[in-house]
């Protein structure tokens, strides 16, 4: 589901699809300082995270993959 689309960006809830990518931001020491979150051990547990998060049901909101709109780059 999109959330938020600028000229440049869309704001989304993650899909499986993303687990490569965010199993890479996670694997960042300079995103984690900021997070939190301890690194994934490997892209399934990145594909179990997203199957698994509910915050967006929870609380109506959550972390949003950030894709950059001319590509679809993954960018955070």
């Amino acid at each position: 589901m999109t959330v938020i689309t600028t000229n440049r960006l869309i704001l989304r809830e993650f899909k499986l699809t993303d687990a490569s990518d965010l199993f890479d931001l996670n694997s960042d020491p300079e995103v984690l300082k900021f997070t939190g979150d301890r690194p994934f051990e490997s892209i399934a547990h990145a594909e179990n995270f997203i199957r698994n998060y509910n915050h967006y049901e929870l609380y109506g909101f959550g972390r949003w993959a950030v894709i950059r709109k001319d590509n679809d780059e993954f960018l955070g």
